[in-house]
């Protein structure tokens, strides 16, 4: 009888959080419900100011993934988004990047622009590309 009232104390916790992860892809004016892939070559992912900037977006509530060493190189830097509807929070993730940047020394230059990707993606993606 104890392994069974366990088991639902168990369960009764877990609800909660359970019912929370599977409306987060409805708010997406939120930013829990977004994921950044940050792609930060050619610096590496321990770099410091990819480290700094991780945290920074991080603690504004986006779920951030572990830094790429992937470049564009063709389009340079910009926030890739893949829905219509994610675009203000690539445009605020932009400048986000931006300020962080133009505050180190020797200021980053480039500037992120939101972007809009055709690929099928899921909309609460959002590539974030570097330098």
């Amino acid at each position: 009888m104890t392994a069974i009232k366990y088991a639902l104390l168990a369960v009764l916790l877990c609800l909660p959080s359970l019912a929370q992860s599977q409306a987060l892809p409805q708010q997406s004016g939120s930013p829990f419900a977004y994921v950044l892939f940050i792609h930060c070559g050619p610096k590496k992912a321990d770099d410091p100011i990819v480290k700094q900037l991780a945290i920074l977006l991080a603690k504004r509530g986006y779920s951030v993934r572990e830094p790429a060493p992937d470049q564009d190189l063709g389009g340079g830097p910009g926030v890739d988004y893949f829905d219509d509807q994610a675009k203000p929070k690539a445009d605020e993730i932009a400048k986000v990047v931006n300020d962080y940047l133009a505050g180190l020394s020797p200021p980053v230059t480039k500037k992120l622009t939101a972007r809009r990707q055709s690929v099928k993606n899921s909309p609460t993606y959002l590539g974030v590309w570097l330098f």
